[in-house]
């Protein structure tokens, strides 16, 4: 029924006789009126729910699309090299076997060709080849090669801006395993850690001893503005690379920190996150998964009977 119908039914309902017997239309009425806006606020408030609950779905969805993408990216970076990209594709100086400042390119960069940014990826290939001092790449190219984000690295149920005072950011991370701001920030973190995205080390296939359908290899960042979360800058416990030390959607600032960022991944979808493990498989994990089972997930070596949920 519509809300014309209704009114004209409310109307006869309520039409008086004249002083010689015959109807007349009364015209609307105060109460006449109070009730129409009575039955569309009724309406409104049952449908809101649902067009928010519909959106969110479609939120939802974009997102898994984006995560399986990514995932499908590392795989065929893995056949095509033999081995997945590293978290950060050099060191920092701050490992023994690492002594060399290397690139702080991440891991999403080298994904580029196998994701349908194969001109973006050659851009920064050129500008990479004739840079002499490799501890500034990418950071040189911020403001030209990574001056925007590609879609696929931006979740649609993010408030924030992709683009954060000249900075291009991401809403998803790579997974460094199950050791985050409780280890602190040394080599244990970076190179020694426990997932998929290490500093300088590419993970091989037959490294994942857990199996690629219990091994967390990307998954959602919370605020990418708290820290930055750079898609193209590759920085334990924070640009586009996060832990499960802390539990899902643990907030910026709080659990375990060091350096004043948690490492931990979230998202602004409701009571959990979106995952993406190693053999493509898009999961929702929810908040209140057991951190023991999270901490394991995250690992790619841990050799122990996982439930995946």
């Amino acid at each position: 029924m519509t809300i014309s119908t209704l009114v004209s039914r409310l109307r006869s309902a309520i039409r008086v006789r004249g002083p010689h017997g015959r109807l007349c239309d009364s015209g609307f009425t105060l109460v006449e009126l109070l009730v129409v806006i009575a039955i569309i606020a009724t309406l409104i408030g049952l449908l809101l729910p649902a067009v928010q609950t519909a959106r969110e779905a479609a939120r939802r969805s974009a997102c898994s699309n984006n995560l399986k993408q990514m995932a499908l990216g590392m795989a065929l970076h893995e056949e095509a090299k033999k081995c997945y990209p590293a978290g950060r594709t050099g060191s920092d100086m701050a490992c023994p076997k690492q002594p060399a400042m290397g690139e702080g390119t991440s891991g999403f960069v080298h994904i580029l060709p196998y994701i349908e940014q194969a001109p973006l990826y050659d851009q920064y290939s050129r500008a990479a080849a004739v840079t002499t001092t490799k501890g500034d790449i990418p950071s040189v190219f911020a403001a030209t090669v990574f001056a925007q984000t590609p879609s696929t690295f931006g979740c649609p149920s993010s408030p924030k801006p992709l683009v954060n005072s000249g900075t291009s950011l991401g809403c998803y991370a790579m997974s460094q395993g199950h050791k985050g701001p409780t280890y602190g920030i040394a080599c244990t973190t970076k190179d020694l850690n426990t997932g998929m995205a290490l500093y300088s080390v590419q993970v091989k296939r037959k490294q994942i001893i857990d199996g690629t359908s219990k091994t967390l290899l990307l998954g959602e960042v919370e605020d990418c503005t708290m820290p930055n979360n750079r898609w193209w800058f590759g920085l334990r416990h924070q640009d586009s690379m996060r832990s499960t030390d802390n539990p899902v959607n643990t907030s910026p600032g709080a659990g375990v920190i060091a350096q004043g960022v948690n490492g931990a991944f979230g998202s602004q979808h409701p009571g959990g996150a979106m995952f993406a493990l190693v053999d493509g498989s898009v999961r929702f994990v929810e908040e209140s998964i057991d951190l023991s089972l999270y901490r394991l997930l995250g690992q790619r070596a841990s050799a122990q009977v996982k439930a995946v949920p």
